[in-house]
């Protein structure tokens, strides 16, 4: 019985020192990792630091401050998804403290401000192509390290997918900005783009994500005017063949669904010339004539709504009696969109699309009459104090506004103003152009003029 209460106690204390030995083992293989995984983030080489974490955790499971690093590690390349799960796993560790448990729910937290890439960083020998996003949607803001000047970008605004689609290195950083406007941590991934030229051969279209672009004989990516097997193309950078109407150098074009430039024809009441120009109006076309029908539809339901477009406010007098006219007022022979209230006509603003977006060209306050012309030249009438002033402002193509006067005149009646008008329209060779459409600015007219 002696000998066996030995045996026994001998066992117990081999055993015991057996678990200390193999638990100070475990420790030390972790350290080793964690300590391998720290010089891996000193010199931001995140992919090994993720590899040195997941080794760390994987030999010590419950290693909780492990799985926070990972975690941070995942979050600082765009893998939102993984660092949300590695610190879910977290918080179902056997024996995990109050206080690592507050943590976690702090790091969960922040994952809703790191903007995710939809690509890791790695090599690739095929088009990359990088969704960023934001679990709050909050705004983001991108920068593209490399020394592919069309693929490089600066503080940019993310907007489209990433299209990496030439050799090369790149670096991708990029943050969201919350609704206070603070900046938020910093994703970053590096690629590394070797194309498989079979896949990719040189004088070849190529399909991305939906946009279409061709490489060229040097195989890069062409941009701007090609003209490939005859046929005209505009290849916008970054964006692909151009479709629709799309405005190149402040002036309009026409391109079909393939690309192809489209000329000696009609579309959407506009006659187009050989070399793809609007040379005029389509006679027996004219009610459909407005290439923005979506954008000056929203901006009239703006104004109906809120009595305000981009930095022009009707008050609620002004407001009364609203009207809108479609007028080409700068000479392109594409209809500008001209708003004015109805009550004594005195305040006028003219809109219109550059880059797709609604740009503010001219405003005038106490006005009593506006003509446009064909010549790109406003004709503006004023009344002050029962005298009248005319002024005629020049369009000037490169800020879409009408800043210079180059004709006035003024007058006591407006029987002595018909025939100062008309000497200045001589002079200076004006034409009126025509109103395409007149209206009250209703909902129903709305929904009617860009059905």
């Amino acid at each position: 019985m002696y000998k066996k209460f030995i045996l026994t106690l001998l066992t117990a204390a081999f055993f015991t020192t057996g678990l200390t030995g193999c638990s100070q083992i475990t420790s030390m293989r972790v350290s080793k990792q964690l300590k391998l995984a720290d010089k891996y983030l000193v010199a931001a080489d995140y992919e090994e630091a993720i590899l040195a974490l997941q080794k760390a955790i994987q030999i010590d499971p419950k290693n909780v401050g492990a799985h926070i690093l990972l975690a941070d590690t995942f979050a600082k390349v765009g893998r939102v998804t993984e660092a949300d799960d590695t610190l879910k796993k977290a918080q179902k560790i056997e024996g995990i403290t109050k206080d690592e448990l507050a943590k976690i729910d702090e790091k969960l937290d922040s994952l809703n401000y790191i903007v995710g890439f939809s690509t890791s960083s790695g090599d690739f020998t095929d088009t990359v192509i990088i969704t960023l996003s934001n679990l709050k949607n909050y705004n983001i803001t991108y920068s593209l390290e490399t020394d592919n000047q069309r693929l490089s970008a600066t503080e940019a605004e993310y907007k489209s997918p990433i299209i990496l689609d030439e050799d090369g290195d790149y670096k991708l950083s990029s943050y969201c900005t919350d609704e206070s406007g603070t900046k938020h941590e910093v994703s970053v991934a590096e690629y590394v783009i070797k194309l498989d030229k079979e896949k990719h051969p040189n004088n070849s279209w190529e399909s991305n994500n939906g946009i279409y672009r061709y490489r060229d004989a040097s195989g890069h990516i062409a941009t701007g005017w090609q003209q490939i097997d005859g046929v005209w193309y505009y290849l916008k950078e970054n964006w692909g063949m151009a479709t629709g109407w799309v405005q190149v150098d402040g002036v309009w074009y026409h391109f079909g669904d393939d690309g192809a430039m489209t000329a000696d024809s009609s579309v959407d009441g506009y006659t187009l010339g050989s070399d793809g120009t609007i040379t005029g109006v389509d006679l027996n076309n004219s009610s459909s004539r407005n290439i923005f029908k979506k954008i000056y539809r929203d901006a009239l339901l703006q104004v109906y709504n809120n009595h305000k477009l981009n930095d022009v406010s009707w008050d609620n007098d002004e407001a009364q009696g609203m009207k809108f006219a479609l007028a080409d007022t700068n000479g392109d022979h594409v209809d500008d969109l001209i708003i004015y209230d109805g009550i004594d006509y005195s305040k006028l603003a003219i809109f219109g699309v550059f880059g797709d977006k609604l740009t503010t060209m001219f405003t005038v306050n106490d006005m009593k009459a506006v003509s446009s012309t064909t010549q790109g030249i406003l004709e503006v009438v004023r009344e002050e104090n029962s005298k009248y002033s005319v002024n005629y402002y020049k369009y000037d193509k490169n800020s879409h506004t009408f800043p210079n006067i180059v004709a006035s005149t003024s007058f006591d009646s407006e029987f002595e103003g018909q025939f100062e008008i008309r000497r200045i329209r001589g002079e200076l060779g004006l034409t009126l152009s025509t109103l395409t459409l007149h209206e009250d600015l209703t909902s129903e007219n709305i929904g009617l003029v860009f059905e």
